[in-house]
């Protein structure tokens, strides 16, 4: 399987698993910003994610990312 085909696969899998996507507001690139700034190490990504999901009250990301956790109101469930 190609890596292109693989990428449809996933995100078809994701899509029905987590069909909801939630928008990237203003609000929540300042709250990125503000992670960014008090949070060594933490990647830009990881911020805006972390910024997203705490401006919709969600306190708990499943993920292989050990970067969520540095950010503060987030818990991950580690994946293994």
């Amino acid at each position: 399987m190609q890596r292109l085909e693989l990428a449809a696969r996933v995100y078809d899998l994701f899509v029905g698993v987590c069909p909801v996507v939630l928008p990237v507001t203003l609000a929540d690139t300042d709250r990125a910003k503000a992670i960014l700034t008090r949070t060594p190490g933490i990647s830009a990504r990881n911020a805006i994610h972390a910024g997203v999901m705490l401006s919709h009250g969600i306190t708990a990301i499943a993920t292989f990312d050990a970067g969520f956790d540095r950010v503060d109101g987030v818990t991950r469930l580690a994946l293994t």
